[in-house]
């Protein structure tokens, strides 16, 4: 155990991500999370654990873009104002800010008034979310990698981003999205009567998840191929869901729609499936990956994951095609879904067995690594050892 206290600043707290701060609180001295999504209700939680959760105060305003790919992106902008003051109150030794926004600022300012805390930045971004983004804005991070002591990317991709901006390379780590992988391993039922090719999409049903020309890709492969029995399951809830209801696919292709599922249920869900789909036109990283590997599913992943990129072998545990080009998308579908259920299989237990080494606890062990190197040991404070 590192006798430091560290301060984790972020929106709020996924499913996924308890059991990685369960393992980052145990190997700390003392981990606090400060959390600033107006979904979040309680301030001074502890919960089972062992880490204690503190909520900002904060103002969260609506903002509209249009990516470079095409796709309209509409997200709320959480603005926490007292983080300088609860970091204050805390005395923490290491600060972790999530994303660039004002509460990295603001850590940011915090650290530079007191020496001995140091700043480390996670940057959960990609080169393909960031791209359009204003000089303004790069600008800015700029001028916080200068001053961080340390900074976390997911994948490749972000590290080629943070580097271009010029962020010193010795500064980055790279510490993948991860799951309780345990939770999604399972057997595949499949029922006697149904000889589909089963499809699984899991997620939000927005623009910038590429569900919508996707399926309408899939409409054209099942136009084309009318004897090849394809079932696409879509889990998830959002504005295209009554647009999607209305699709259909030709031939003995069919759609189900699962509405939102809990966490909970993700794993039997998961279960039902052949196949992973994932034709994200944008996404910084995509858990959805993570888990659907995890149970045993092969993944058809968009190029623009980054964790398609990091995680799926073409050919070997699943495919990666580029869903903003039809005929790369077409032809990709036909390898997939020509490919026997036999093959299926085996590219599964191998995306099982590609992602079973990447735990929440050895993410712990990397992020405790850097808060180590950066820390001096007489900054420390030793009241907590």
């Amino acid at each position: 155990m590192i006798p430091a206290r560290v301060a984790l600043l972020t929106n709020y707290i996924p499913p996924y991500r308890e059991s990685l701060y369960k393992a980052i609180g145990s190997r700390v001295g003392e981990l606090r999370v400060f959390l600033s999504s107006p979904s979040a209700l309680k301030v001074g939680l502890v919960g089972p654990e062992g880490y204690e959760v503190t909520v900002q105060k904060q103002f969260s305003l609506r903002r509209s873009s249009v990516h470079p790919v095409g796709f309209a992106d509409t997200a709320d902008v959480v603005l926490p104002f007292d983080t300088r003051r609860q970091l204050a109150k805390f005395q923490p030794d290491v600060v972790i800010s999530g994303e660039f926004g004002f509460r990295s600022l603001q850590s940011a300012l915090y650290c530079l008034r007191h020496r001995r805390c140091r700043l480390v930045l996670w940057a959960t971004l990609s080169e393909h979310t960031e791209a359009g983004r204003g000089l303004l804005r790069q600008a800015a991070r700029r001028w916080l990698f200068k001053r961080a002591s340390a900074v976390f990317v997911n994948g490749q991709s972000g590290r080629r981003y943070v580097e271009g901006l010029g962020c010193d390379s010795n500064k980055v780590t790279e510490v993948p999205y991860t799951i309780p992988a345990s939770a999604f391993r399972c057997k595949h039922a499949r029922p006697s009567d149904n000889q589909s090719i089963r499809l699984l999409y899991v997620g939000q049903l927005i623009q910038r998840k590429g569900i919508l020309p996707f399926v309408e890709n899939l409409n054209h492969f099942c136009l084309e191929n009318p004897e090849i029995p394809v079932e696409l399951t879509i889990a998830g809830t959002g504005p295209l869901t009554k647009l999607l209801k209305t699709q259909t696919l030709a031939g003995r292709g069919t759609i189900r729609f699962l509405g939102p599922v809990q966490y909970k249920d993700l794993p039997s869900v998961y279960a039902n499936a052949d196949l992973f789909v994932f034709p994200t036109l944008a996404d910084e990283w995509g858990v959805v990956v993570n888990e659907a590997m995890a149970s045993g599913l092969p993944v058809f992943g968009s190029i623009y994951s980054q964790a398609v990129e990091e995680l799926v072998k073409d050919g070997v545990n699943g495919w990666v095609f580029r869903p903003d080009h039809a005929s790369e998308t077409m032809a990709r579908l036909a390898q997939a879904l020509t490919t026997g259920q036999t093959q299926i299989e085996k590219m599964g237990a191998l995306a099982a067995e590609h992602v079973s080494a990447i735990t929440p606890d050895t993410a712990a062990d990397q992020i405790v690594d850097v808060i180590a190197k950066v820390l001096h040991p007489s900054t420390l404070d030793l009241r907590l050892a």
